[in-house]
C-alpha cells in the first residue's frame, strides 16, 4: 500500500472557521444583510452605513470574552424552553435543599 502523499492536503489549521471571501460567515451576514435590506428598499447610502457599522460592531463583539452573552441572557432571562439547556436547574429556582 504505497499511496502518494502528495495529493493530499492537511490544513495547518483545524479550529479555523469556514470564510465567505475574506470574512466568516457571521461576519459576511453582519455586512451583507442589511445592505440586501437597503437596497431592496431603495435606502442605499443607509443600507452601506448599517452594514458597515453592523460588521464592525459584530468583529469587536467577537473578539471580546462575552461571545456567550446572548446564550446567558436566555438562561436568566427567558422561560426554561428558550435556553434549550437540559442538564441545568431552571434559573427561577435559586435554593437547593
Amino acid at each position: 500500500m504505497n499511496r502518494n502523499l502528495e495529493h493530499y492536503t492537511i490544513p495547518s489549521k483545524l479550529d479555523m472557521p469556514e470564510r465567505w471571501l475574506f470574512w466568516t460567515i457571521d461576519e459576511g451576514i453582519a455586512l451583507v444583510a442589511p445592505m440586501l435590506f437597503g437596497f431592496i428598499f431603495g435606502y442605499y447610502l443607509t443600507a452601506i452605513i448599517v452594514g458597515i457599522v453592523l460588521f464592525l460592531f459584530w468583529r469587536k463583539l467577537k473578539s471580546s470574552r462575552h461571545m456567550n452573552l446572548a446564550i446567558y441572557g436566555t438562561y436568566w432571562f427567558f422561560p426554561e424552553k428558550f435556553s434549550g439547556l437540559k442538564g441545568t436547574p431552571s434559573s427561577d429556582k435559586r435554593l437547593f435543599l
